[in-house]
């Protein structure tokens, strides 16, 4: 395999139920593995362009330096680099593009991107890292988060969403997937416990004064 991992169950039930054109959930605890569920349906989408929408710089740095590891090329569209050439080259020649929801939403040049044919028929599918944050987010902290559902009403029909996220009770998943307009006829959910066992809550009395660390020891 071009990616030289062996990859989970549930990382395969994610990838090919986006691979089948569906709207995807996908939950698991942090440091799981989420992000191999970007990568792998690259090795089988036809090339088709994945836009990934993250919440800080740093997991927009992240993911594009492990994909251009992988050999899938990425651009990280932020302040320092969107230039009206990146947005050419993204209309041709990446596999990712990494950017966050005000950009998306604001940037003239997006608007451009949503009404080039080129870009939308090569464009497979829209990914949310962190997708709690389009809930929990929204509200009253980076109010465009709760606008992201817009982009429906920007792209054909055939793209679909991905939202991943470590912390998604089901309250927060129906608020996101309202606020994303996503079908239920359409939708995949892969939902896996974030119970671990050896991480767990205890109480006990302070015998000690609180400056020191007798109790803690």
């Amino acid at each position: 395999m071009k990616l030289g991992l062996t990859p989970c169950t549930w990382q395969l039930q994610s990838a090919h139920n986006q691979l089948e054109n569906k709207d995807v959930f996908t939950i698991s605890p942090t440091g799981s593995g989420k992000t191999l569920t970007f990568w792998i349906p690259l090795l089988f989408n036809n090339g088709g362009i994945t836009i990934i929408i993250t919440p800080l710089n740093i997991l927009s740095e992240k993911n594009r330096d492990e994909a251009n590891a992988y050999g899938f090329p990425a651009l990280d569209i932020c302040a320092e680099t969107a230039t009206d050439e990146v947005f050419k080259v993204s209309r041709y020649s990446v596999t990712l593009i990494l950017h966050d929801p005000e950009r998306v939403l604001q940037d003239a040049r997006f608007k451009k991107l949503w009404k080039c044919q080129t870009f939308t028929d090569n464009l497979f599918n829209i990914t949310f890292d962190e997708g709690h944050c389009i809930s929990e987010w929204g509200k009253d902290f980076r109010l465009l988060y709760s606008e992201l559902g817009n982009l429906r009403w920007y792209l054909p029909a055939h793209i679909q969403f991905h939202a991943v996220s470590a912390t998604m009770p089901p309250h927060i998943l129906l608020d996101v997937q309202l606020k994303l307009h996503i079908r239920s006829y359409n939708l995949a959910k892969v939902v896996r416990s974030n119970d671990r066992p050896n991480i767990h809550l205890m109480v006990q009395e302070m015998k000690y004064p609180q400056n020191t660390y007798y109790d803690l020891a």
